[in-house]
């Protein structure tokens, strides 16, 4: 490479070929993939959906708990205008729109011959296709701020000049933060890229230019939340769904050898334990922080508490046919000419060092974060950021590929690309026909036993809302209506407490007494292999009602008597089921 002091004028100008390309390339693979079949990765964003827009016969609520305040307030209104309209889907679709223009544009910018340029096109699109397919808002939230990160990377290797060029990403990272706040803690562990970037001469400007639109964000958001979010029964929920948290999504919660002494030291039974891992956790004298927060420090193991080897090797297996394109895209990169860098003389080894260890910090903290929590919707966008991350670091180190090896290993590697893809998205319409069925099921249930009853009250145990399979350019148009009592993280938020209002219910503790003899208050519980079966959790949950209940109703006891159980065979040939029940009370 060659060395030079000059540092004045961009390697290459912005192409308005290569922009008015990438918008159009982010906007055909996103029809493209509306052709299959897009639903939501859990059930946590239309349980999101419900609360901004009032459905499952709930009233709105401006507070999506998850997304910011400005956000969530702004969707509560366009809820309001229009509830027919997708509004929350929308808005997480034009952060991927904008995150694929980021994406789409290093490749082409970056990368030299068309047919380099289509492969890693390819790669950056099947990635992609789980985010678009599997809608989230947390992977959704990441992704855009991965892209924002290499884009601001890219814009100082390149030495474009600072403008708007810098204003816009940091514009789009105070976006990903408006979807999912908790994002700033992770995505600032991995914007190692824009760190090291920013060491180049004359950086400044674009650091202010940047993280002055990311600061406002900021604090719009943080005075929604102190001005909204300051009551006493916002702060209880916090503290509640902080070790909820804890307890559910790490290694913390789980069962071991000193896990009964931890429960008789907290007093809760085993029962107890088992309903709480079903998020049956609406009574608040069982249920409630200081409980979670003594049984969490008492099932503490040293070391181990938080970090989770096992559990990590079986995430990274679970997302290795996207680990597999990862490969591949390597080998095409290794293969392909890129642009060449005129990086600052007497810098040039500083900043090479600093780009591998980025690279480096990253793939240990994706190791790390697997150890810990490594669902789909946060491993994907992190791939695409390494992916990424590939790209922008090939030029710093040569320019050329060695020849007629290098083509027959891009070849190889694009072939193999090509087959990953194509068994990524068959798994994935795969999943798609299970959840289909699964939900023609449970709505088909769901109506029969609206026309049985009058307007009847459902209560979740074991939270597998269907909503998830819905269109995301549905919504709710998409899913059956019915009047429910809220659940999972909704648990202890104001929300759940109007909710349980306009049930003459004035806490969880009461949803049991009020459901006892209660034709129109109806139990749903989802079976599924063998460690979720209904003869097992009616076992359980009649110990627990029973142990906690027992001074409510002398000389009785609480039974379940089911009133449907529909049962049906997934993909796998492996049976599941809804189980609809209603709680009685019997002489003992």
């Amino acid at each position: 490479m060659v060395r030079t002091a000059i540092w004045k004028q961009p390697v290459h100008p912005f192409s308005s070929k290569n922009r008015i390309s990438s918008i159009l390339l982010a906007f055909a693979g996103m029809i493209v993939l509306s052709f299959g079949h897009p639903m939501y990765e859990t059930n946590d964003d239309m349980i999101m959906v419900s609360l901004l827009s009032g459905q499952y016969g709930q009233h709105a609520h401006p507070d999506g708990v998850f997304l910011s305040l400005p956000l969530s307030e702004l969707l509560y209104v366009l809820y309001r205008f229009n509830i027919h309209i997708p509004w929350y889907s929308l808005t997480l679709y034009l952060a991927q729109w904008i995150g694929c223009i980021l994406g789409y544009r290093m490749i082409l910018s970056l990368t030299k011959g068309l047919f380099h340029k289509l492969l890693m096109i390819l790669v950056f699109f099947s990635l992609y296709s789980f985010i678009f397919l599997r809608l989230n808002f947390a992977s959704t939230s990441l992704f855009l701020w991965c892209m924002a990160c290499l884009y601001l990377a890219y814009l100082n290797l390149t030495r474009q000049p600072a403008g708007w060029h810098s204003v816009l990403p940091g514009c789009f990272l105070g976006f990903s933060y408006l979807i999912r706040p908790d994002i700033i803690f992770v995505g600032v562990c991995y914007s190692f890229p824009i760190w090291f970037s920013f060491l180049l001469p004359n950086m400044k400007k674009r650091f202010v230019y940047m993280i002055v639109p990311l600061l406002l964000f900021v604090s719009l958001s943080s005075g929604f939340a102190h001005v909204m979010h300051g009551s006493d029964a916002y702060k209880q929920y916090d503290k509640f769904n902080s070790v909820r948290s804890s307890f559910m999504d790490t290694a913390m919660g789980d069962f071991h050898s000193g896990t009964e002494e931890a429960l008789r030291k907290t007093g809760w039974t085993l029962d107890d334990y088992r309903m709480a891992k079903l998020l049956w956790i609406h009574d608040e004298d069982i249920f409630n922080s200081e409980s979670f927060q003594t049984f969490l420090q008492k099932n503490a193991v040293p070391y181990v508490s938080l970090f989770s080897l096992s559990k990590g090797i079986s995430a990274i297996k679970g997302t290795m046919g996207y680990g597999w394109l990862l490969l591949c895209a390597l080998f095409i990169i290794m293969g392909s000419n890129t642009v060449a860098y005129e990086l600052p003389l007497g810098k040039e080894r500083l900043i090479r060092r600093l780009s591998v260890l980025s690279f480096l910090m990253i793939i240990m903290g994706i190791m790390v974060l697997a150890c810990i929590r490594f669902p789909n919707r946060v491993a994907i966008p992190l791939y695409i950021d390494l992916l990424g991350l590939m790209v922008l670091m090939k030029p710093l180190f040569t320019q050329k590929n060695k020849g007629a090896i290098a083509k027959r290993m891009t070849f190889v590697a694009g072939l193999v690309m090509i087959l990953l893809s194509l068994n990524n998205y068959g798994n994935l319409e795969q999943q798609a026909y299970v959840r289909e069925i699964n939900k023609r099921h449970f709505e088909d249930s769901i109506r029969l036993l609206q026309q049985e009853y009058r307007d009847p009250l459902f209560i979740h145990l074991r939270i597998n809302l269907v909503a998830d399979t819905a269109n995301p350019f549905k919504e709710f148009g998409d899913v059956q209506h019915y009047n429910m009592v809220p659940a999972s993280w909704v648990i202890r938020s104001p929300y759940y407490y109007d909710s349980l209002h306009q049930y003459g219910l004035s806490s969880g503790k009461e949803i049991v007494p009020f459901s006892v003899n209660n034709k129109n208050a109806i139990y749903i519980f989802f079976e599924s292999g063998d460690y979720f079966q209904f003869s097992s959790f009616s076992r359980y949950f009649e110990n627990h009602l029973n142990t906690h209940y027992a001074s409510l109703y002398t000389n009785k006891r609480l039974r379940i008597e089911p009133v449907l159980h529909t049962t049906f065979q997934d993909g796998d040939g492996h049976s599941q089921g809804w189980v609809f029940f209603q709680l009685k009370k019997e002489d003992k």
